[in-house]
C-alpha cells in the first residue's frame, strides 16, 4: 500500500454554516470526502486547492461522502466519471427520487408550521408552549 496523504480543502457556503472542509486522500485510490456546495466559487477554490497539492479534478478516482447536506453533496456533478460512496439512506436523495423529495418538503412544511405555533404561543401562553413543545411526535415524521 502506497503511504496516505491526506489533504484539507476549504470552501465558502452562501449558507449560516459558513465554510466547509473537503478532503483528498491520497492513498491507493485518490479519495475526495465530501464535495462541498455547489456554487461556482466553491468549484474554482477547489480546483485552485487541489492544484496546489498536485492534482486536477479529473484525478478523483472515487468520492465518499458523509452525510447528504447541500453544502457536503453539492459538486458531485463535476465528476461523473468517480464512483460515490455513502450511506444507503442518502441514495434517495441524491437521486433526487420523487416520493423521497416529497416526504422531504413534508417534514420541513411540518417542522415549520409546529414551530411557527411554538413561537408565536410563546410569546402570548409561555406555559402552554412549554407543553406544545413537549409533545411526544409533535406532528413530525421521524427518519
Amino acid at each position: 500500500m502506497n503511504e496516505e496523504r491526506v489533504y484539507r480543502i476549504t470552501v465558502p457556503t452562501p449558507f449560516p454554516v459558513g465554510d466547509v472542509h473537503m478532503y483528498v486522500i491520497a492513498g491507493d485510490r485518490l479519495t475526495l470526502v465530501d464535495a462541498g456546495v455547489k456554487t461556482e466559487e466553491a468549484w474554482q477554490l477547489f480546483v485552485k486547492q487541489l492544484g496546489e497539492v498536485g492534482y486536477a479534478p479529473e484525478d478523483i478516482e472515487q468520492i465518499v461522502i458523509t452525510h447528504h447536506h447541500p453544502d457536503h453533496v453539492g459538486l458531485l456533478d463535476y465528476f461523473p466519471h468517480a464512483p460515490i460512496i455513502g450511506h444507503p439512506k442518502a441514495d434517495p436523495f441524491l437521486r433526487r427520487e420523487r416520493s423521497f423529495m416529497e416526504r422531504y418538503v413534508q417534514f420541513f412544511r411540518n417542522f415549520l408550521r409546529n414551530a411557527a405555533s411554538t413561537a408565536v404561543c410563546s410569546v402570548s401562553c409561555p406555559k402552554k408552549a412549554d407543553r406544545f413543545a413537549t409533545q411526544a411526535g409533535a406532528g413530525l415524521t421521524s427518519w
